[in-house]
């Protein structure tokens, strides 16, 4: 072959080789490009918008929560925040001084938000409900200054707002200012509160830096709660009260109806405005009526007392030797509380005055095995669940974990731990003829068209005690407050059932000279309303349940029984003060400087949209409103002993 043909089929060779290497190249970026923009378009496409948009969940509305009677205790009202997109501005401290004018915020603080940000979008203002301020904003943004008006966005957005300030804040919780709920009932049901959604996205590093709505979710759900305003308003005065003047440390009242179930009302003190949670304390945010777990000390008596009768162990008639005040269970000697001594008394008697030595010898006639079996079957140990986070189960010792003298110790109450909810509900087993109910918040889930999604109904879990047994048992506690430790919960023509308790807290060495005083009672006797349980934690002086806590009960029946009869006296909505004590018939607001009495048309004048709202609101008044700012007038004017369901304000 020649020199010539060998050189050409190198060449044809070589060129075959490129040929094949750049279709083969070809190919694979055809193959790469074709996963690109069919098979991985979707993640792409998520890491691009990562990288130039900036994105929030911001809920124009959120669902209502209401009372029992479908008064509102959370609602939204309309707000804006202000967006600034840093690449439309061209000279920073003419934007921070224009923009310093009319937002009130220093330019210097305005300018080291800015630069400190290493976002190209960010807020500067959230959650202004201030009219006044938008429309200044908007004439800015319609003044179209070059690198001020293209560089703010004013967003439409809606906050959180609670017309009754702390009344029921614990229930309810709170929210941030993105509209998710952070405690509460508002924690709780966060997403189905969640209405009108809106997916907003900012552009930051594209030069014209637009917002654009991306996607809207409707959910539309409000929430019916069981609580009663009123109620609620009762209890948490009366226990403020009771706390302040036994100097105590915190509080704790459970209002519930026996018959349904349903939490009437449920109150810890000390509170909080939900309006403005950043301000208060942990030890204000706290939810002691569902949180906290404590040893119950003598009520517990009543669940052992209810065991014991319903074994037939014992009969109210039963005697039992109390010893002279002394009574030793191995190395362990037991005594009566303020030294007390007793002999031979009946069952009856031992409840009535509350012989801790006289439980102990019915909790040897039970045996830690049947004691252990009602103790689950009233529910101690499993959470209530009643749609609050955060709930223990409490401690409730295991049969093999009972030695004889840890048997003595949980018949009056120590050595086992309970939260606030799991006593109440289950004295309500024992008041109601035996039945124990689930216990409930939440009464209904409703639509934006008012038509229910969901509804709670009374629910029985099981059958405890007989109906024999719960009348027993109401005899006796009927006992202890005609003629026991119970005197002072008695209430004028009703009959009042119930049981004191005052419990040591135990420390880490040992129990501390600290106490939980606490009521546990009930009323009327026959076709029981009402079961209330109060516990005021570490009083000093006299720390007694029945001089402590039982009063409180006494207080709380009282102005229960003058709200069923249509005389209400006092119902607080205020920031919580000491000494700041109102007048009989008089509805106090704090901060307002309109008079505003329990009869007759309130005096709006002077007072700002939020506590005209307010006052309108719990008068049950329909208020049309014209203008923004503070009312100046309103139609009919303030007019004493009349009625009114509607009036007109004008705020400027």
């Amino acid at each position: 072959m020649s020199k010539h043909k060998i050189k050409l089929n190198r060449r044809k060779i070589t060129l075959g080789f490129l040929a094949t290497t750049l279709v083969l190249l070809y190919l694979l970026v055809f193959y790469k490009l074709f996963n690109v923009q069919v098979f991985d378009r979707e993640y792409y496409i998520s890491k691009l918008s990562r990288q130039y948009e900036k994105t929030f969940y911001g809920s124009k509305v959120r669902g209502n929560i209401y009372d029992r009677n479908g008064n509102e205790l959370a609602i939204s009202v309309p707000s804006f925040s202000l967006y600034v997109n840093k690449n439309k501005i061209n000279d920073i401290d003419k934007f921070a001084n224009t923009l310093s004018k009319i937002i009130n915020i220093s330019p210097e603080k305005i300018k080291k938000c800015l630069e400190e940000s290493e976002q190209k979008g960010l807020f500067i203002l959230r959650k202004s409900e201030d009219r006044a301020l938008k429309e200044e904003l908007n004439k800015i943004k319609g003044a179209k200054i070059n690198g001020v008006s293209d560089a703010i966005e004013i967003v439409e957005e809606s906050k959180r707002f609670y017309p009754y300030k702390d009344l029921a804040s614990h229930i309810i919780g709170f929210t941030n200012d993105d509209n998710e709920g952070l405690e509460g009932i508002e924690y709780y049901y966060d997403k189905k509160l969640e209405t009108n959604k809106e997916k907003v996205s900012y552009y930051k590093d594209l030069e014209d830096g637009v917002i654009r709505t991306k996607k809207t979710f409707k959910e539309e759900k409000s929430i019916e709660l069981t609580i009663n305003k009123d109620i609620q308003a009762i209890v948490e005065e009366e226990l403020e009260k009771g706390v302040i003047k036994s100097q105590a440390r915190s509080g704790i009242s459970v209002v519930m109806d026996p018959e349904s179930g349903e939490i009437l009302a449920l109150a810890s003190y000390p509170d909080f405005d939900p309006n403005e949670y950043y301000k208060f304390s942990s030890n204000n945010l706290r939810n002691r009526a569902v949180i906290d777990i404590f040893e119950p000390g003598s009520v517990l008596k009543v669940f052992l007392l209810a065991a014991a009768l319903e074994e037939h162990i014992i009969s109210p008639s039963t005697m039992i030797n109390c010893e002279n005040g002394r009574y030793k269970v191995h190395d362990r000697v037991f005594k009566e509380a303020h030294n007390k001594r007793y002999g031979i008394i009946s069952v009856k008697d031992i409840i009535k005055y509350s012989s801790n030595i006289g439980c102990i010898k019915i909790g040897e006639k039970l045996g830690k095995r049947k004691l252990y079996n009602y103790m689950e079957r009233f529910n101690f140990g499993v959470k209530a669940d009643i749609s609050l986070s955060g709930e223990p189960k409490g401690i409730v010792p295991k049969p093999k974990e009972l030695t004889p003298v840890r048997l003595s110790t949980i018949t009056f109450g120590q050595g086992i731990s309970l939260n606030a909810i799991q006593i109440t509900n289950a004295f309500c087993a024992v008041v109601n003829g035996g039945n124990l109910l689930k216990p409930r918040l939440i009464k209904r889930i409703i639509n934006e068209a008012d038509q229910t999604v969901y509804e709670s109904n009374k629910e029985i879990i099981r059958r405890v005690i007989s109906t024999k047994t719960s009348e027993l048992v109401k005899d006796i506690l009927e006992d202890v407050v005609t003629e026991g430790t119970g005197k002072n919960a008695a209430i004028e023509g009703v009959t009042v059932i119930g049981k004191t308790g005052t419990a040591q807290k135990p420390g880490k060495r040992g129990y501390l000279n600290e106490y939980i005083a606490s009521f546990l009672g009930a009323f009327p006797k026959d076709k029981t309303r009402y079961v209330i349980f109060v516990a005021i934690d570490s009083p000093k002086g006299v720390e007694y349940g029945g001089y402590v806590s039982a009063p409180v009960f006494r207080e709380i029946g009282n102005r229960l029984l003058e709200l069923e009869g249509g005389e209400r006296k006092v119902i607080v909505i205020n920031e919580k003060k000491e000494n700041n004590s109102p007048k009989n018939n008089e509805v106090v607001f704090n901060n307002i400087t309109g008079e505003m009495r329990d009869n007759g048309v309130p005096d709006f004048r002077g007072l700002t949209l939020r506590e005209a709202i307010r006052i309108a609101s719990l008068k049950k008044i329909q208020i049309e409103i014209n203008g923004t700012g503070i009312v100046y007038y309103q139609d009919p004017l303030p007019i004493p002993n009349a009625n009114a369901n509607k009036v007109k304000v004008f705020l400027r």
